[in-house]
């Protein structure tokens, strides 16, 4: 097994604040692929281009209210967008690697 891991389009990700877990999106490839799925960068973790929001949130109180069906398919109360904030680069990237 190896010790190696990317992310690639359509890896999941979830916050825990949220309803929802997304997919990443990357609308056009950089021609790398892993698991015949394309490869992510490190300059890939954009807003609202790749990575989109994470359903209704627990704890945001700003914004107009969404209303969501659930993972179980049943209509969720209206709530918050749980936006999604980037921190900083994607930790433990593999510099020789784009």
């Amino acid at each position: 097994m190896s010790d190696n891991y990317y992310i690639v389009r359509g890896a999941k990700m979830r916050c825990d604040k949220g309803t929802h877990a997304r997919k990443i999106n990357l609308p056009e490839s950089h021609g790398a692929y892993a698991t015949e799925k394309p490869m992510m960068n490190k300059s890939d973790n954009v807003v609202n281009k790749n990575i989109s929001y994470f359903g209704i949130c627990s704890e945001c109180k700003e914004g107009e209210d969404i209303y969501l069906i659930g993972e179980d398919g049943k209509q969720l109360p209206p709530g918050k967008k749980c936006l999604v904030k980037v921190l900083g680069d994607w930790m433990k990237v593999k510099e020789d690697t784009l």
